[in-house]
């Protein structure tokens, strides 16, 4: 094939010994790092709180904080 037969280790993220989990959490974490800190915020309000049981209102509560989240971009 046209593929490269040897692995260059020099190359960033490539640990020929690394399984999908470990693989998954290094890309979020890559991924993380890329993010300013003043993006990641909690509402203090939310944190903490248990929201009710009813499946239909869960939905239009992310669907709600979705809308907001696309509103402020």
């Amino acid at each position: 094939g046209s593929g490269e037969p040897n692995l260059d280790t020099t190359e960033y993220n490539t640990d020929p010994f690394q399984d999908g989990k470990a693989r998954r959490e290094a890309e979020v974490r890559a991924l993380m790092d890329k993010l300013s800190p003043d993006m990641i915020a909690l509402d203090p309000d939310v944190v903490g709180t248990v929201e009710g049981s009813d499946p239909r209102r869960r939905l239009q509560r992310a669907r709600d904080l979705q809308e907001e989240a696309n509103r402020r971009e």
